[in-house]
């Protein structure tokens, strides 16, 4: 796995490159928003992990240009705030999961490890249900032949939430299909929130979530 780390703190930086290496995962790393997207556009990156607050650009316009420029990778967000309309903005603007810092090696490494599964898992089919058409394939979504403009862990959760039409789906179970072990409950609850928003905001029917 080689993962990119944007993080404007060279001892959060020097920590996690140590770890990595040891665990056998590639770590390249931009003290900026900007030599982070150069870095990223160049491809073979099988995540990001990005802080939120940086000089000249922050994490979020960071994301908002790594996303323009057609990167696709997962992106962990680092954040210090406790402030849940951070997290919101993250996650919502694109970003794939969150931790808090102080954080735990162990656990980032897990969650990147969770991601970049959930990212490199493309075996499965399109899926129709009623007027909702998933390509899981190409991480995209429709309604009516209305575009979604969803999240990489959004659309995972309405694909599988499609998937089992009929059936109820535990949180234990969405949470293994975002993020895999280890994950927090508020990530989801944030999730479905947002989904069921952009859902009725096209006249989805509201018994999908």
């Amino acid at each position: 796995m080689q993962i990119l780390v944007i993080d404007d703190d060279p001892r959060v930086v020097k920590l996690v490159e140590r770890y990595m290496e040891r665990n056998d995962v590639g770590v390249t790393s931009a003290s900026n928003g900007k030599d982070g997207l150069a870095l990223a556009a160049e491809g073979g990156f099988d995540a990001i992990v990005l802080d939120i607050r940086m000089p000249v650009w922050d994490g979020f316009e960071t994301l908002t240009k790594l996303r323009d420029e057609g990167v696709l990778a997962p992106i962990l967000f680092l954040t210090a705030s406790t402030d849940t309309e951070n997290v919101i903005r993250a996650l919502d603007g694109g970003g794939d999961d969150f931790l808090q810092k102080p954080f735990q090696l162990r656990e980032l490494l897990a969650r990147l490890r969770a991601l970049v599964r959930r990212s490199s898992s493309t075996s499965d089919p399109s899926l129709h249900l009623s007027d909702l058409r998933i390509d899981p394939v190409m991480h995209r979504a429709w309604w009516r032949d209305e575009p979604l403009e969803l999240t990489r862990i959004e659309l995972r959760l309405l694909h599988a939430l499609a998937s089992s039409a009929g059936s109820t789906l535990s949180r234990d179970a969405l949470l293994q299909v975002g993020w895999g072990e280890g994950s927090e409950r508020d990530s989801l609850t944030v999730h479905m929130s947002n989904l069921r928003r952009r859902l009725a905001s096209v006249g989805a029917d509201g018994h999908l979530v």
